[in-house]
């Protein structure tokens, strides 16, 4: 396991010309780090540049204390195997693409976005992920928070879509096998559910944003279905 520090001058996460192995080496683009692996810590700081993920990506946390710059993420796979830390001063862009995507692996861990819109989550494995703050989608029809456990705790957060018609789907990875989201005090809005049971009794009735059945939930109370219709010529 190492310490992966992008340096000075940015680059793609992929190339191993672009890692420093401590933040003083990064500052002053000394490459003598290595491309992240499934093993390693990955540090985007004060120091180090704009970061381009063109390539499928692992490390196994993601830490941006202190990063300005902008990490630009591609129609590729994050995978991350613990924590993730974004935070509000640097900037997030995620492809609009169903092949862009967050995956959390193998660590119990926490999840802070940083007041950054997320694109597709998948988690997998006997995992739980706590969500650190408020979790927000990105304004597109192709998001999909997928769980392939009971992984989620929301930690009394807020988890929300873009708008009334730019929203995810939250489901489990299999059909008809429910999902429990963690959720004593936690609020959706925005978003839809597909084999999701809440680990107690929640109303979204009046949600402003709308929250959508698509099936196999269980102790949710949905958004009152209402008839639409769309006239032309």
């Amino acid at each position: 396991m190492a310490s992966c520090y992008l340096i000075n001058n940015g680059g793609n996460w992929t190339d191993t010309t672009k890692w420093a192995a401590s933040d003083i080496s990064a500052l002053a683009n000394i490459n003598d780090g290595a491309t992240p692996t499934a093993s390693d810590d990955v540090f985007l700081t004060g120091n180090s540049g704009q970061c381009t993920i063109s390539a499928a990506s692992v490390g196994k946390t993601l830490t941006c204390t202190g990063y300005t710059n902008t990490l630009t993420h591609g129609a590729f796979n994050l995978s991350i195997s613990g924590a993730i830390t974004f935070v509000s001063g640097m900037t997030y862009t995620p492809t609009n693409s169903a092949s862009c995507i967050i995956t959390i692996q193998t660590a119990s861990n926490t999840f802070t976005t940083g007041g950054k819109l997320m694109p597709s989550i998948t988690l997998n494995s006997a995992i739980t992920v706590t969500l650190g703050d408020n979790l927000s989608f990105m304004d597109s029809k192709l998001v999909v928070m997928q769980l392939t456990g009971n992984q989620l705790d929301t930690n009394g957060k807020t988890v929300s879509g873009f708008s009334a018609t730019s929203r995810p789907i939250i489901r489990s990875s299999a059909i008809g096998t429910a999902r429990t989201i963690t959720n004593a005090t936690g609020v959706f809005n925005g978003v839809d559910f597909r084999d999701i049971t809440s680990s107690v009794a929640v109303d979204y009735s009046a949600a402003a944003l709308f929250v959508g059945d698509c099936g196999g939930n269980t102790d949710i109370t949905f958004t009152t279905a209402a008839t639409q219709t769309a006239t032309g010529n």
